[in-house]
């Protein structure tokens, strides 16, 4: 009801979403969101400003241990790349079952399976990138 009333706090923001498309001069970009769901874990909202206004949602469960989106009435538009930022470590609600900053980055991939309306499929290994700046343990010495 918040959402859809635009007075979502402003803790609800999980991160923060860009989508470039070839048919605008500009990527649509915005906050994501938790939105409470009649599913057992909440769903995930990218409400995108731009050219245009999308308001693109995901339901959220677990699969086989994993985590899984499921994209259901998005826009019939060509999505080239999007870039999700969230809240990660403690502030965040997805955990990673292995510390992404002591991996190598070709171990570091998700599963992307997609399929357009049209019912062509494609399944991608994009890589996850982690901000790692802070992880590394600072090596105690005498302070001068």
């Amino acid at each position: 009801m918040q959402f859809a009333a635009e007075q979502c706090p402003a803790a609800s923001i999980y991160g923060y979403a860009t989508a470039s498309t070839p048919l605008l001069d500009q990527p649509v970009q915005g906050p994501v969101y938790l939105r409470s769901s009649s599913h057992e874990l909440p769903d995930v909202v990218f409400d995108l400003h731009g050219q245009v206004h999308a308001v693109v949602s995901a339901r959220v469960d677990s699969v086989n241990g994993g985590i899984r989106f499921t994209f259901e009435n998005t826009p019939d538009v060509p999505v080239s790349k999007l870039v999700v930022k969230a809240l990660g470590g403690k502030k965040g609600l997805l955990i990673n079952s292995a510390n992404l900053c002591k991996l190598k980055p070709a171990a570091t991939k998700a599963t992307a399976k997609l399929e357009a309306q049209n019912g062509r499929r494609v399944e991608l290994r994009p890589v996850v990138k982690s901000d790692c700046r802070g992880a590394k343990k600072h090596k105690r010495g005498k302070s001068h």
